[in-house]
């Protein structure tokens, strides 16, 4: 199983190869008439991507050459034409900082767990390579739990949109703070 990408912004393409990600490349036995005949055919958007990665189906080369169209980046888990994971993200600014935000994340039922947590650690890495403080998202409900265990927390006055902020190019977890207590506690003594 290879993480593979699909973009058009270039600073993201360059981050993730950086990253030793690879681009998605389309298989030169798929003729330039055959791609531009399914575009004009079949409307493929991330959404129909995630529909297809949530119930298993095969992913044609074509269908993944669409995708390039989209203003949205992917990154995905490829093995032969199955993607066992999706994540679609692209980066705005606000108040002259950048921000990555999640649109949606996409895991097949049944599927080997930790899938969806590899995907945001990609995203996370990928936010310090480029020097981006914030990830967010707006979760639906039932996904909610999932990113507040991936370290993202709400804020007041963001409509329902989780953060998570990276601090110094690192986030300190839970575990280190409760460590860095416990050492400074009578308990614990340095030999």
């Amino acid at each position: 199983m290879t993480t593979k990408f699909i973009t058009n912004n270039e600073e993201i393409k360059n981050g993730l190869l950086e990253m030793g990600i690879k681009e998605f490349s389309i298989s030169s036995n798929s003729s330039q008439e055959n791609r531009q005949h399914i575009r004009r055919h079949i409307e493929v958007t991330q959404e129909n991507f995630c529909r297809h990665v949530k119930n298993n189906e095969d992913i044609g080369l074509d269908l993944l050459d669409n995708l390039m169209d989209e203003k949205k980046t992917s990154i995905f888990f490829h093995a032969g034409y199955k993607i066992p994971g999706l994540l679609n993200f692209n980066i705005i600014t606000v108040d002259n900082s950048k921000i990555i935000v999640i649109h949606n994340i996409c895991v097949p039922q049944g599927e080997e767990k930790g899938t969806g947590r590899k995907l945001i650690d990609c995203v996370k890495a990928l936010a310090t390579k480029l020097g981006i403080q914030k990830i967010a998202v707006l979760p639906i409900e039932t996904s909610k739990n999932f990113y507040i265990k991936q370290g993202f927390i709400e804020e007041d006055g963001l409509n329902g949109y989780l953060i998570y902020e990276l601090k110094g190019g690192k986030r300190k977890s839970r575990k280190s703070i409760k460590s860095r207590k416990y050492r400074k506690s009578r308990k614990y003594k340095h030999k």
